[in-house]
């Protein structure tokens, strides 16, 4: 048996960066810190140098992406 699924109820990732503290050790959502610098390190990955929410000090950390799905 086939179950017909509408392609309105086809819920779509959304998606968000995060960048890695090395101070707190935790990842914390870009739009969520000061942002002070970007840049790429030697393998091309993008790294944020931002203000840590938890320790109020500057880092840097890699810049990474995640999936999640919102509930309506």
């Amino acid at each position: 048996m086939t179950t017909k699924v509408k392609l309105s109820e086809v819920k779509e990732p959304k998606v968000h960066a995060e960048a890695y503290c090395d101070g707190c050790n935790e990842f914390h959502n870009t739009q969520d810190v000061i942002f002070e610098n970007i840049e790429e390190d030697y393998a091309g990955r993008d790294v944020m140098t931002f203000e840590c929410p938890v320790d109020n000090k500057l880092h840097k950390g890699i810049i990474i992406t995640r999936e999640y799905y919102f509930d309506d």
